[in-house]
């Protein structure tokens, strides 16, 4: 209810007060800002940057504890960059010193604003709980600006500080790398590249929430809203992890919810710990330990003046413990663990107690009570946070959400008993499906169109109603099952197959999107025309069936081949399928892994087993000229060179690149070619002339890579390759990267 609420509050639990302070005089703050001085200069030597003057002002002032120039540095430096909406960046500033001066200040204005005795409190607590070797994911500014510069000064312990809300900016993932150097696997460019590439195709599968704005210029996709970058930071920060789990422990202050985190984690002290494996449970010992832990520590917290006083420092324990708590509700609602309701209760109510002017926190236990039904206590509770924070906007917005629930369930509990009582009221069927959609109950939503689509007397349009709803939630397999089932009962309508064409395409099922609009067509032929013009067909014009013409059967085919084409195609396309036989696969890092088939063996080898003894017959009885003692000689190749070389021939994608492994088996070769910077991909036929092929002139198939730096790579595909082409540029274009003929139109 309140998620797109909480996306503006998360990242930061610094409240809003000015800082008065003009002068500190901390010597962490000076020695802080002294490591980061000559961080800054060792940047600049390494890439040749100029640096600009106002920096070394800047240092000046923070080793001075000048608060007020630091601030008003900052602020200029900031705007430089480029990095808030409504400012350019200047092309004379180099964005990769900015991270240092970022550091710096962050942690200047956590120093301000805090309470030194709590700071030190914080930063300690957590630094303690991080054994050497450790990852950690600090969120918040304070989770990473204060914990940095207690870290680096005192030089323990020896872990890792990176944010997890920065992975998606260039400048960052550079200084992490200049941090880390080769220690852990900091995120690429290409691995930027590849995320952002997973995330476009998820939107593929579902329509765009609220702050996510998403668009293809010229093949390249760009990400807008602060919801989007979210996203692109969890899969990146999931990248990771996968590669770092076997190998460190990781620990997380929350910033925002990253929801793939969940089943990994568990509370470890006032931040959590992200196991290398998911958690079956939270074993009643941890839910008893972190319980008493916080007791203590939120006892100690209200009996401390300074404490009391400070927003700013209320707002983030409260944080901490708000983030335990969504913990033990996601653990109750879809862990399995109904037990931990109470668990997380519990804890919203401390966090409320820590800060009850914290927004996050009151607007998250409401979407927590709201979810258990509990309406008029999450109104209670707004309206109560709404008395203290007068200013709060969002407050209003809230309270009516909260409203429209509460009316939904008194909606839903009336059709309930219209139902029981008359199971047959097609009417009231319709409305309960459309309330339980818009509370979010989608297991009852789907359980009741499976038993409504059964019925022989459901309307067309309530068919087409439930898709509407499901193309909403991005539910495409939902979509199919439903079309499917109207296409049962009118089987006759070719804009229903066609619809259904669309839907396969969305769940990467060419070959049976094919089947649905050769229905279409052959019901309705005009539509082939309108296929041709359809850009949502584009990954289904690269089969050759498309080409083709539609015949009586379910195999969509569009066109027409030259008399006696097809005939000479069946034959290279039977060739092709019994010896370039693979097998095909996409593993559970995304990539798609292609490598010859036993069934490619077999006809190798039976080649030689026939070729051999038959050309050596030929020769002892004379027949066949010098053919013959050439064939049986040229046969031995086969079990010598051909078969070992089919097993080292492989095709390997990722997101990030196209590698290609061939050549004999005493001199392989390899090529890789990267997506990074990759401006477009263009396929040739090209004819070598004085060479044949078994059916004809020999023709090689080359894609052409030319890059946005004028670059140009070219590879001649391999057998295994080309006889599996197909499936190679269905993956490129799911991932971003289309591949086009040398006259424009697609493969």
């Amino acid at each position: 209810m309140v998620a797109g609420l909480l996306l503006c509050m998360s990242v930061d639990a610094v409240c809003q007060e000015s800082p008065t302070q003009s002068k500190l005089n901390d010597e962490v703050l000076a020695s802080f800002a002294s490591l980061k001085r000559k961080q800054t200069a060792d940047i600049g030597s390494k890439l040749g940057l100029q640096i600009a003057p106002e920096i070394g002002k800047f240092f000046a002032a923070a080793e001075q504890g000048d608060w007020n120039s630091v601030s008003n540095l900052y602020t200029n430096l900031r705007a430089r960059t480029g990095m808030d909406q409504g400012t350019a960046r200047d092309p004379a500033f180099a964005s990769q010193l900015f991270q240092p001066v970022l550091e710096t200040f962050g942690a200047y204005e956590a120093f301000v604003r805090w309470d030194r005795a709590l700071l030190r409190k914080f930063g300690e607590d957590i630094l303690r709980s991080i054994p050497d070797g450790s990852i950690y994911f600090g969120g918040t500014d304070p989770g990473r600006f204060v914990i940095t510069a207690l870290k680096e000064v005192a030089g323990r312990p020896k872990i890792f500080v990176i944010t997890q809300n920065g992975l998606a900016d260039e400048s960052y993932r550079f200084f992490l790398r200049f941090v880390c150097g080769n220690q852990i696997s900091v995120p690429s460019d290409e691995d930027a590249a590849a995320a952002i590439r997973l995330y476009a195709e998820e939107l593929q599968r579902r329509p765009a929430a609220s702050g996510e704005r998403v668009q293809v210029v010229d093949g390249r996709v760009n990400i807008q809203g602060v919801q989007a970058v979210n996203a692109i930071n969890a899969i990146i920060a999931r990248q990771m992890f996968e590669r770092e789990r076997n190998n460190r422990g990781f620990y997380v202050e929350e910033s925002f919810a990253l929801p793939w985190m969940y089943p990994h984690l568990e509370p470890h002290g006032i931040i959590m710990k992200l196991n290398r494996d998911p958690l079956p449970k939270l074993t009643p010992e941890m839910v008893a330990a972190n319980r008493k832990y916080w007791a203590d520590y939120t006892a100690a917290l209200l009996t401390d003046p300074r404490f009391q006083g400070n927003d700013t420092v209320r707002r983030v324990f409260s944080k901490l413990r708000t983030a335990h708590a969504s913990l033990y509700a996601w653990r109750a609602t879809q862990g399995g663990q109904p037990e931990l309701l109470s668990e997380a209760e519990h804890a919203f109510r401390q966090a409320v107690e820590l800060c009850r002017t914290s927004a996050e926190t009151t607007f998250r236990y409401a979407e927590f009570l709201t979810k258990l039904e509990r309406f008029d206590e999450a109104t209670k509770l707004v309206e109560n946070f709404g008395i203290l924070d007068k200013e709060n906007r969002e407050v209003g917005r809230v309270l009516d959400q909260i409203r429209k629930l509460q009316q939904l369930a008194g909606m839903e509990s009336t059709l309930r008993r219209e139902l029981e009582s008359n199971p047959a009221n097609l009417n009231a069927a319709m409305q309960m499906l459309s309330v339980l959609a818009s509370r979010g109950k989608f297991k009852e939503m789907d359980a009741g169109i499976d038993q409504l689509i059964q019925r022989r007397d459901l309307p067309a349009a309530a068919f087409k109603n439930f898709a509407a709803t499901y193309v909403q939630l991005g539910r495409w397999d939902r979509i199919e099952q439903v079309f499917r089932q109207y296409l049962g009962l009118y089987p006759e309508d070719a804009q229903g197959w066609y619809d259904l064409c669309l839907v396969r395409i969305q769940l990467q099922q060419p070959e049976a999107a094919l089947n649905s609009l050769g229905q279409a067509i052959r019901l309705r032929p005009e539509l082939r025309q309108a296929a041709y013009r359809d850009a949502r067909l584009e990954k289904i014009k690269l089969f050759p069936s498309f080409n083709q013409p539609a015949t009586e059967s379910s195999s969509a085919t569009l066109g027409k081949t030259e008399p006696g084409g097809a005939g000479r195609a069946s034959v290279a396309g039977l060739y092709d399928e019994l010896f370039g036989a693979a097998s095909v696969t996409e593993a559970a890092d995304g990539s798609l892994s292609i490598r010859s088939a036993p069934m490619r063996y077999v006809m190798w080898i039976l080649a030689f087993v026939v070729v051999a003894p038959v050309s050596w017959w030929c020769w002892r009885h004379r027949i066949g000229g010098r053919l013959a003692p050439g064939f049986f000689f040229a046969s031995f190749l086969i079990p010598v060179l051909v078969v070992p070389g089919i097993a080292l021939e492989s095709v390997r994608v990722t997101p990030a690149a196209l590698t290609v492994e061939t050549g004999l088996w005493f001199l392989p070769t390899t090529r890789e070619i990267r997506f990074s910077g990759l401006e477009s991909v263009t396929e040739q036929i090209e004819t070598q002339s004085g060479r044949r092929s078994r059916f004809g002139p020999r023709h090689d198939t080359v894609w052409y890579f030319r890059y946005r730096s004028g670059e140009e790579r070219r590879m001649v595909l391999s057998d295994l390759f080309e006889a599996n082409r197909t499936r190679v540029i269905e993956y490129l274009r799911r991932h971003g990267v289309g591949v086009r003929s040398a006259s424009g139109a697609t493969p």
